[in-house]
């Protein structure tokens, strides 16, 4: 079986499906390239999961290599965190393999950022719920990167809003297909390559990415500041170019600080650091110049960006909760609680500048 790309097709799994005995598929979230994403229930718990499913013989194989990566980053997340803290990296759960499917199941989340920027009026956030994204990202990153890996394909679709009392104070990074552990087992950093072939996704990739450079952790946040212009200006100078090295030299000539940014032009977001060589200790920086943005102007996170969360959540869940006797009213006005009340300690949080303290 040669699998065409996945959002050309209809859904490939039928509501109701039944998957190793142990999944309920009920509908599919999202497809892209060759892969599709769906919403099921775990059998035996109740559990919701998102099942990600790959057909055999694809062109691009890429989920047996990211459920092999994710286990370890699971695993050294575990480690790491010995409290019963929760870390902002989706969880896997569980891979296998039909003759038809390579199959991965994961901790669910929310709508990503492409999403969330597709569904608002002019394709752009405001700077407010710009400047929130990047921070959390950053600190979604810095949990990685702690972890021992770099993620390499760092965008707006690999970022989502969490679900629930657990996830909606967070952004999920999610799929590894391309990351890589960067330091040793005795916690040294590996050894530079001289020659590394292209990783990433062309809009969002560093400019060391297309010189064919190792990759590190700044090129992470290479591309945290790129998917940054974008969210607050609609879209990148390169956006329709898909040739690698014309968008390359474009990200090398183009001065984005020309770019238009309404009234909240600041250059504190190009000073953040990512000028710096393969074996430098990232400091953060972005956090700092972002908290400062937020402090000095003393704007508050948009209620939008959340309601757009909470929409997407009934839209995509509803019926089949209520078939399920699991969609009540309760459960909407917790959710609404949980929202509006985040909203209320993310300005004061922001507007005191204590929420990165120990990232600083």
């Amino acid at each position: 079986m040669n699998g065409g790309p996945a959002n050309a097709e209809g859904p490939w799994l039928k509501p109701y499906e039944v998957l190793n005995s142990k999944y309920t598929v009920h509908t599919m979230l999202s497809a892209g390239g060759f892969g599709q994403v769906y919403w099921a229930t775990e059998n035996k718990t109740g559990k919701y999961l998102a099942v990600k499913i790959e057909k055999q013989g694809s062109k691009i194989s890429l989920l047996t290599e990211e459920a092999i990566i994710a286990s370890k980053i699971n695993r050294s997340a575990c480690k790491k965190n010995d409290h019963g803290i929760r870390h902002p990296i989706v969880r896997l759960y569980d891979y296998f393999e039909t003759p038809e499917y390579k199959i991965l199941t994961m901790s669910m989340c929310g709508p990503n950022i492409r999403e969330l920027k597709k569904a608002t009026e002019y394709d752009r956030f405001s700077p407010t719920t710009t400047f929130w994204i990047m921070k959390k990202m950053v600190d979604a990153l810095k949990v990685l990167h702690e972890f021992g890996w770099i993620h390499r394909d760092v965008k707006p679709a690999n970022f989502c809003i969490g679900l629930g009392k657990e996830g909606a104070h967070r952004l999920y990074v999610v799929d590894f297909g391309l990351a890589r552990k960067y330091i040793t087992s005795t916690g040294k950093l590996r050894e530079k390559r001289s020659f590394s072939s292209f990783r990433g996704t062309l809009r969002y990739a560093s400019i060391n990415a297309h010189n064919k450079k190792d990759l590190a952790r700044v090129d992470d946040m290479w591309s945290v500041y790129y998917i940054g212009v974008e969210n607050i200006i609609g879209k990148l100078p390169w956006r329709i170019a898909n040739d690698r090295d014309k968008v390359g030299n474009m990200k090398q000539e183009i001065n984005l600080l020309e770019l238009d940014y309404g009234s909240y032009g600041d250059e504190e977001l190009t000073k953040s650091g990512y000028h710096r060589r393969y074996n430098n200790k990232l400091d953060w920086e972005i956090n700092k110049h972002v908290n400062k943005i937020l402090s000095e102007k003393n704007i508050s996170i948009d209620q939008d960006i959340f309601k757009k969360m909470a929409k997407w959540e009934k839209d995509n869940y509803g019926y089949f909760c209520m078939e399920m006797g699991a969609f009540t009213n309760e459960y909407f006005s917790q959710n609404w609680i949980i929202v509006f009340q985040y909203i209320f300690s993310s300005k004061n949080i922001i507007n005191n500048g204590k929420e990165n303290k120990n990232f600083l």
